[in-house]
């Protein structure tokens, strides 16, 4: 079949919209390839203007009847600069809060994305492409293996967890290790006099208060970096080109909050996403007050949240992205996992 390839530019997103709502429900697509999330980046200057080596654009791959059969959000560098910089093919918001990136697609063609790949190189002069944050199970990440050079590949954890039945079921899921630190848990707030109110879907949160406990958890995890790994980060620091930064808290409008609070102090949160097309909930962020850290607050508020949603009966998936924080395989979650893929379109 011929293709078509065209380039919009993120002004032009609207344009795209009613295909990309078709698009975007094919089962391989996350929240993260929804038109709702990439019109946010947008509209909420995530993704910067054009400048003479940086270019941001929605490929559209057409049939020569006009149907858009795939949009490939690209940031693509056409010079490598300041060094570490490098000439390539990326997806927009490969270092922003995109934790699962792809095509938007409903059925995957290679013969789609050979068409692009080979416009691409004639267009802007790139063919080496550096996709992150690609879903195992996705054939995009199995077409770069069987139809690109490999110059690297990098796996990532992921956590998910499918939904059980009942609430019987997922009690008798849960390791006996995790059943006993929930014990523990609630015997230690009882002992020491603390109640805590746990709301599923809070719109009164303080988000700078949130935002606060996040960044002292990030700086705790710093503080144990080594001083050599901690010049290194400032010398790339400089060099590197800066994409605006964002937090989904801030301007994420599809969001909620998860809250534990024990009168008015904020113990833990978790900000998620519904997805309702693919029936899966997703966790964009969390953090826990340190002050309440032995009592487990996140994860007693978890375990409250975690049997609403399977009396509500309505998803089937609890998605807890990127990452293999303890608590998440405490939860009941599984491991699946991202890959980091450099690679040569020849």
């Amino acid at each position: 079949m011929e293709y078509i390839i065209e380039y919009y530019k993120k002004e032009q997103i609207s344009q795209l919209r009613d295909y990309w709502l078709t698009l975007e429900r094919g089962t391989e697509m996350t929240w993260f390839q929804t038109y709702a999330w990439h019109s946010m980046l947008v509209t909420e200057g995530c993704i910067p203007e054009d400048t003479n080596y940086c270019k941001f654009v929605y490929a559209v791959v057409k049939t020569v009847k006009n149907e858009i059969k795939l949009i490939a959000p690209f940031w693509i560098i056409t010079k490598t600069f300041n060094f570490i910089n490098k000439k390539g093919v990326y997806f927009i918001d490969s270092e922003g809060f995109s934790d699962y990136l792809n095509f938007v697609y409903d059925d995957f063609h290679k013969e789609m994305v050979i068409a692009l790949m080979k416009d691409i190189k004639s267009t802007f002069g790139v063919s080496v492409y550096k996709l992150y944050q690609l879903r195992e199970s996705s054939s995009t990440y199995h077409f770069l293996l069987e139809n690109t050079s490999i110059k690297k590949n990098l796996a990532d954890p992921c956590v998910n967890m499918v939904l059980p039945k009942s609430n019987e079921d997922y009690k008798g899921s849960l390791s006996k290790n995790t059943r006993q630190n929930l014990r523990t848990a609630n015997n230690r707030l009882q002992k020491d006099g603390i109640t805590l109110v746990f709301n599923h879907d809070n719109d009164n949160v303080d988000i700078d208060e949130c935002c606060r406990i996040r960044e002292e958890r990030l700086r705790s995890r710093y503080s144990k970096v080594s001083k050599i790994r901690k010049m290194k980060h400032r010398l790339v620091n400089q060099l590197k080109y800066h994409l605006p930064r964002y937090l989904p808290l801030y301007i994420c409008k599809e969001g909620h909050f998860l809250t534990a609070y024990h009168e008015n102090e904020l113990c833990a949160y978790f900000y998620y996403v519904r997805d309702e097309i693919h029936h899966q909930l997703l966790f964009l962020t969390a953090g826990t007050n340190s002050k309440y850290a032995r009592y487990s607050a996140g994860m007693l508020c978890l375990y409250d949240f975690i049997h609403l949603l399977i009396d509500e009966k309505k998803l089937e998936l609890i998605d807890f992205t990127r990452g293999d924080e303890q608590y998440k395989f405490y939860m009941g979650g599984k491991v699946s996992y991202n890959h980091k893929v450099d690679c040569v379109f020849k």
